[in-house]
Parts: C-alpha cells; structure tokens; sequence
C-alpha cells in the first residue's frame, strides 16, 4: 500500500506544477487589503513551496478564521503551505486571488477573492482537503479555475475537478468531474485518473478517464490487470453559463 499513497502524492505535485500563471513576483507591503499587491503564485525555488513573505496578513488571518485558530497557532497553519495564485476571472479594480491549503487528508479549505469596496471579500469557498490549482484562459476578464479536492482514508481516496467561473450569478462550479478515485479495500483493486484539458478560448472541455483495475494483492500500481479509457467532449453554453455533454 506503500507504493499507491506515494503515487497519489506524485499527482498531487504534477497537477501543481501545470499552473498557468504568467504574472511576476512581487512584494506585498505593509498596506493592507489592496488591490495593488501583487501575490501571484511564488514558488521557493528550494523548498518547492510558497513563500510566506508573500501571504499577506489579511489572507493569512481570513483562514484562521476557517480553521478557527488564532495568531498564536502558526505551526499549526504555516505560511508555507498556503499557495496563491492571482487570477482575473471578471474585469474589475483589482485582480481575485485564490488560495488554499491542505492540513491533512481530511481538512483543508480552498477560498476565491475579489477586491471590492477597497478590500478584498471572499467570494468562494469549499471546505475540503485540496490537491492542485490550474488557471485557463488569458487576461481580460474571462479566466476560470479548475482546482482538485477531496477526501480519503485507508484504502480509498476520491477527489474532483471544480471548474469556476464567474456567471451572472457571482462565482460558480461550472462543471465537475472525478479527478481521481482509489479503493485498495478489497479485490479486485481499482483505480481511475481523470484528465481535465480546455480550448484556449474555454469554450470546448475534453475529459478523459484512465480506469484500471489490478487483480492482485500488492501489485504495482504501474501494472494494472485491465485497463479502459474513457474521453468525453464537453461545450461551453452561454445561455446556461456552464459546461454541457456535446453530442460531436
């Protein structure tokens, strides 16, 4: 069982590593809650991780406030596990940040913000264990969101694609698919692995599934005993502001 939860981790950091933010680093300040600070994802070129100079006070303290802990509890949530990423999913003062963080495999919150009124106000929020981020689309106002969460324990783990974007109605889940579903309780063993790709205008969605199924106790999860794949084609409908089954 070993080699099935480090797996699942390597897909984890893969997913992450598809981050499409073009925006440079740049420093906070003391300012506050505004619009001109620039926290686009920043990666510590030794540690793989976020730096924590970069998480300002107000994200900071918005998510101890979700796990309801206060200023005194850093090591329980660390500045360094904390990823950002600035987006611009509507034409606005100020572009939206997201952010998550995932304590363990059964608490962690992904959270959206907009600038407005001269601070930022959540806009989203799930609370749940989150394992990716991925930005598509260009600048101008039309960027979604496609991020992974989910929940496991031993054996088993199921996490999903949440797509967002900004509709008439605020922030939305335009689309969900699986991401990614074990169960190593009993034979036979199954695993599928989703792949979420979208058109550069996002408005065509292709969803592929890798199903594998292994009919042997502590087989390598490389070496599956079947497999099937499975891809549907998704298009984007203006009307209904979500993703729909295509019939080409």
């Amino acid at each position: 069982m070993k080699k099935v939860i480090f797996l699942s981790i390597v897909l984890a950091v893969f997913f992450l590593s598809g981050c499409n933010n073009s925006n440079n680093p740049g420093n906070p300040g003391k300012e506050g809650n505004k619009p001109g600070e620039d926290i686009s994802s920043v990666i510590n070129s030794k540690g793989g991780q976020n730096s924590a100079e970069f998480v300002p006070d107000w994200l900071y303290q918005s998510l101890l406030a979700k796990f309801d802990l206060d200023a005194e509890n850093e090591l329980e949530l660390p500045r360094e596990a904390i990823t950002l990423a600035q987006v611009n999913m509507k034409n606005s003062a100020g572009p939206q940040i997201a952010a998550y963080v995932t304590l363990d495999r059964v608490e962690g919150y992904f959270l959206l913000y907009e600038f407005a009124e001269g601070n930022y106000k959540e806009v989203y929020s799930l609370h749940q264990p989150v394992y990716g981020l991925q930005v598509y689309g260009g600048w101008g106002g039309k960027q979604m969101i496609a991020f992974v969460s989910g929940h496991g324990g031993t054996g088993y783990q199921e996490n999903y694609f949440h797509l967002i974007s900004y509709t008439k109605d605020g922030y939305k889940e335009i689309w969900s698919g699986l991401a990614e579903k074990m169960e190593f309780v009993q034979l036979p063993y199954r695993r599928t692995v989703g792949s979420l790709n979208l058109s550069m205008d996002n408005q065509l969605l292709i969803y592929s599934t890798m199903n594998h199924e292994y009919a042997k106790p502590e087989e390598d999860i490389t070496n599956p005993d079947r497999v099937a794949k499975s891809v549907e084609l998704y298009r984007y409908d203006p009307q209904a502001e979500q993703f729909v089954a295509s019939s080409n």
